[in-house]
């Protein structure tokens, strides 16, 4: 749209687009808003410079409540449900200086290349190395925003710098943000790859101080991919019981040990569960979320699973205590293998797997009304 801006192109069609793509991305989840204020910027450059004027305000607001029409309409149903979600909740004052701590200790690390969700130990110099490059390369970015060669990459510099205002800005305030899990940094991601990529690319034309600035955050992704195999296995050997123990009780490769040597190739079970089994299986196995904890992801590895008459439910806590309880009140066989804190079964008669599949939880028999309680949603 800057390209056909400054060669006196029509704007309002492309106006028209970058509004209904963001209601479309507001209407989806409120963690576009980054994005959302990258183009209003945009926008806001365009009328500064007289590009755009009170016409295509008019098309780009009509735009934008066009394709995010259904937030608008469910939300005027709900009195605006959606704003009172975790991701539009401002997290407590007294929490921020843990959030700024996490994000330099754990979030960018695991999200430029050296850590690990869940992964093996960093050392601290390869954390302090890519923090210091991360602020040189924000510090030379904005330098450049305001002074660079040219008129395109000074305006792509200051997007580049509002993604990764925003998107740090969501991180740091919305309630549901973890620092092991920063998914609200990923439109500070790619504001960093623009500012990095410019970087190179001065840094290429006139060699100097300013090269190292891409190549040491090169240098780290590079290295995360050399430690991608070795992540899978030390997830397979760890147990998540002293991070988050209600996520998984014991060792995945114990269980995957376990399912192995029974011949299990579909699974059901938590979300959390089945997810991490089918990844570290490495294609063994594939599986679809059961129980209280049914998101589905990956609706077509469930129609794989379903297709299997032999499969093994993997249960703890609430889910297995109902497990139990459904067995015993319809007089079913099952073969149970403990493994750390959850159970498997296998075995079980055709018409308790038709039953189990058909309601994603265990069903709620006569006599035992404790039965599926909690997991309607």
């Amino acid at each position: 749209m800057e390209r056909s801006f400054e060669e006196g192109g029509p704007a309002t069609r492309g106006v028209a687009a970058l509004g209904a793509a963001s209601g479309v991305a507001f209407w989806i989840h409120l963690a576009s808003l980054p994005y959302l204020l990258a183009g209003l910027w945009a926008f806001a450059s365009w009328v500064r410079r007289g590009r755009a004027g009170f016409r295509h305000t008019i098309v780009g607001v009509a735009a934008f409540f066009a394709g995010s029409l259904p937030w608008w309409v469910r939300n005027l149903e709900t009195g605006f449900a959606s704003l009172r979600l975790s991701e539009a909740s401002v997290v407590a004052p007294d929490q921020l200086a843990a959030r700024l701590n996490a994000l330099v200790f754990e979030s960018l690390p695991i999200l430029f290349g050296p850590s690990s969700f869940r992964g093996p130990h960093t050392p601290a110099w390869a954390k302090a190395l890519l923090v210091a490059a991360l602020v040189a390369l924000l510090v030379e970015g904005t330098r450049g925003a305001w002074r660079g060669a040219s008129a395109g990459e000074r305006r792509l510099r200051q997007l580049a710098l509002v993604l990764v205002a925003t998107s740090t800005g969501a991180y740091l305030l919305a309630r549901n943000t973890s620092p092991w899990e920063p998914r609200y940094l990923l439109p500070g991601l790619l504001g960093m790859l623009v500012l990095s990529g410019l970087a190179l690319a001065e840094g290429l034309r006139r060699p100097d101080w300013r090269l190292a600035l891409a190549l040491v955050p090169l240098s780290f992704a590079l290295a995360s991919h050399w430690r991608a195999p070795r992540l899978r296995a030390f997830q397979r050997g760890t147990s998540d019981e002293l991070r988050a123990p209600r996520l998984l009780y014991s060792k995945a490769g114990d269980l995957l040990s376990a399912l192995r040597d029974k011949g299990v190739r579909s699974i059901y079970g938590s979300y959390w569960t089945v997810y991490r089994l089918v990844f570290l299986s490495d294609g063994a196995l594939v599986g679809a979320p059961f129980g209280r904890i049914a998101v589905d992801r990956i609706p077509e590895m469930s129609l794989r699973a379903k297709s299997d008459p032999k499969p093994a439910f993997v249960l703890d806590g609430a889910d297995l205590r109902d497990m139990e309880t459904y067995l015993e009140a319809g007089g079913f066989a099952a073969e149970r293998t403990p493994v750390g804190g959850l159970v498997i079964f296998a075995g079980l008669p055709e018409r308790a797997v038709s039953e189990l599949r058909a309601a994603r939880v265990v069903p709620q028999r006569r006599g035992a009304a404790r039965i599926g309680d909690g997991g309607r949603g």
